[in-house]
């Protein structure tokens, strides 16, 4: 009683314009006693609006934000408490600055800017209705308002493209979120906007420089606001990405909550890092900010790999319904498996001479194999005309003749694509592996560790087939009654194995850095390196790959004259995934590795072979041989060295 009569007090005996006169006035200093002993700065809600997190090994709090202008107090970067009391000063004390006259004079008063806040101090500090009246965001604040029209949001839905290996940024995956205007206003969910969240890079960092920066937080990051269409067009028809779709079950005043804070980070900028503070990671803690009690950040202290925020997103219970956009190479690759021999033969004479579709091959099809043929040809049309710049105008033609004879056909095509397994539901990204061996005669215990990602021969269940990314792999060996050693670390490993079909021609590709002990009769050292090979991938049926690829290596060991060894070679591996029994997801591979180095007679030679059984999502059982040789056209021994191992995975 005795607050609400000291508010309507100082209406009554302080003229309007005398209160913005003040740095503070009576009725702000009341409020911010009332949020110290309610210790509102403390509250969770609070630390999530302005994204504190913990000090490490410290006391105290500091803000993810790295922009100045995100905060009203002077310490309000590191000082939950001050940046609260100054919030209160700023929105609850310059009355007459939001009355109609005034707003001209002051445009954007920190309310206008920080409407989650102070909706939320608002809340916690039950100001009266007669305060709100003064307050009205939609009156006073009309650059917030004309925004909110604007975009209309009614829900939101989580976008998940799949992992793209020829994007250092996106070799994960990405998230983003789609939102929606009402049911009855949206004729296309590709209209609605994106809320996405990116670094803000320089084109002239070559890949040295853009993967420092980005692992080490030296871009700027920004959220943007694009039509999700445009989003989707990039990762679906030129990064051939599968997009899924997670609507999220939030209620009118989370997206509300939501939108409030988007507004508030609509210029704000945080320090990028690549692992951790990312495009998933960021849209955890809006989320965390739109449901007041989740918590979704604290799960990634270290790293935060966007299929396993998804994860996080689905156990918080935040998702409702899940939808799978298909990219355009898997629409294509669906419509050729639908094609006889003849009728690919007529897909390529088309895209050479668009005059076949008046030759009797095409005219004697009936309906529905015509549109068959008319629309994977112009899937692959348009797939070719994405990679290139520019306007082809063969091409054109093509496309021309093939829309002219597609409106003459009344008959439809059904595309009813089965989606593969969703990434939630693949194994966890962490992966420890412990088994027992023989390496040359005598007993091994090896022990490995990688905080990411995903090897050729784990499950493949939730992950794209072919395609391997190896991050800060550690592997340690103990020898009979040695101590254990460190036999390699993995600074980064990729693998792209796609196989080329009839329309698609992917090239395959994989790179190496880190170092590794070769287990052969010369020289166990470490040696750093670092390799890649281009070449190609073939599917032999649906559950089988073989990959060739020509390859360099650079090689820096002692047993070398130049500080840098040069390599020439060939890899050449098959893959196998299948069901046995009781095991399902199980996975066979056969790798052979040659490497001749160019300036010496050194040559090296290496055969592996594994097999991977998933007991479960996140656990396996498997088996590895290992075959290496080394040959110097120095020594006699000829001999190389045997490894075979048997143990147990687990993912976490």
């Amino acid at each position: 009683m005795r607050f609400r009569f000291s508010f309507f007090l100082l209406l009554a005996l302080l003229p309007l314009n005398s209160i913005a006169q003040v740095s503070s006035s009576p009725f702000s200093q009341e409020l911010q006693n009332l949020a110290i002993s309610k210790k509102l700065y403390t509250h969770q809600a609070w630390l999530n609006l302005l994204h504190y997190k913990p000090v490490l090994l410290g006391r105290g709090y500091k803000s993810e934000v790295d922009d100045p202008s995100f905060f009203l107090a002077e310490k309000g970067k590191t000082n939950p408490k001050d940046e609260m009391l100054k919030n209160i000063d700023s929105f609850f004390t310059d009355i007459t600055a939001i009355t109609a006259s005034n707003v001209t004079t002051n445009p954007s008063p920190a309310y206008c800017q920080f409407v989650a806040r102070y909706h939320w101090l608002s809340d916690q500090l039950s100001l009266p209705n007669a305060f709100h009246t003064l307050h009205d965001i939609n009156k006073q604040c009309p650059e917030y308002q004309a925004w909110r029209e604007q975009l209309n949001i009614e829900s939101a839905v989580l976008a998940f493209p799949a992992s793209y290996l020829n994007s250092p940024s996106s070799m994960f995956g990405h998230t983003l979120f789609r939102l929606d205007p009402p049911a009855s206003e949206s004729q296309s969910k590709l209209l609605s906007y994106a809320l996405n969240y990116s670094a803000d890079t320089s084109e002239k960092d070559g890949e040295i420089t853009y993967a420092f920066k980005g692992i080490f937080g030296g871009y700027p990051g920004y959220f943007s606001l694009p039509l999700y269409h445009t989003k989707v067009k990039n990762y679906g028809r030129i990064e051939n990405r599968d997009v899924w779709e997670y609507a999220l079950n939030l209620t009118k005043p989370e997206i509300n909550r939501l939108m409030e804070h988007v507004w508030e980070l609509k210029r704000t900028n945080f320090d990028y890092f690549f692992f951790k503070e990312n495009c998933s990671y960021r849209l955890l803690s809006i989320l965390e900010v739109a449901r007041p009690g989740i918590d979704l950040t604290s799960q990634f202290q270290w790293r935060a790999i966007p299929a396993d925020t998804v994860k996080a997103v689905k156990n918080a219970g935040l998702v409702e319904t899940v939808n799978y956009r298909a990219s355009a190479a898997t629409e294509l690759e669906y419509l050729e498996n639908k094609l006889t021999n003849d009728e690919k033969f007529i897909v390529h004479r088309i895209l050479e001479n668009p005059n076949t579709l008046d030759s009797p091959s095409f005219l004697q099809l009936n309906e529905k194999r015509k549109v068959l043929v008319l629309s994977s040809t112009y899937k692959v049309v348009r797939y070719r005309a994405q990679r290139i710049k520019g306007r082809d105008p063969h091409l054109s033609k093509v496309s021309f003749a093939l829309l002219k004879r597609r409106s003459r056909i009344k008959a439809q095509l059904d595309i009813d694509i089965e989606p593969p397994t969703r990434p939630e539901f693949g194994h966890n990204s962490q992966t420890l592996s412990l088994s027992t061996g023989r390496m040359d005669h005598q007993n091994t215990i090896n022990f490995t560790y990688r905080p990411a990602y995903h090897q050729l021969l784990d499950n493949s269940e939730g992950y794209l087939k072919g395609a391997a990314i190896n991050f800060l792999e550690s592997q340690w060996q103990q020898i009979e009654s040695k101590d254990f050693e460190l036999t390699a670390f993995s600074i980064l490993e990729i693998k792209s194995f796609s196989p080329r079909t009839e329309f698609l021609k992917p090239k395959s590709w994989e790179i190496r850095l880190g170092t590794e002990r070769i287990a052969t009769s010369g020289s166990n050292s470490l040696r750093w390196y670092l390799d890649g090979g281009l070449g190609r991938t073939y599917s032999l049926g649906h559950s089988h790959l073989l990959y060739s690829l020509a390859t360099i290596r650079t090689e820096r060991h002692r047993e070398f004259n130049r500080d840098i060894a040069l390599a020439l070679g060939i890899n050449i591996g098959f893959i196998r995934y299948f069901n046995l029994g009781r095991f399902s997801h199980n996975t066979f591979l056969l790798h052979f590795d040659y490497d001749n180095f160019v300036e010496n007679s050194t040559s090296r030679t290496k055969v592996e072979t594994g097999i991977n059984f998933p007991l479960s999502r996140n656990s396996s059982i498997r088996f590895k041989a290992e075959y290496n040789k080394q040959h110097t056209g120095i020594s006699h021994d000829n001999s190389g060295v045997w490894h075979t191992e048997l143990g147990g995975i687990i993912h976490f």
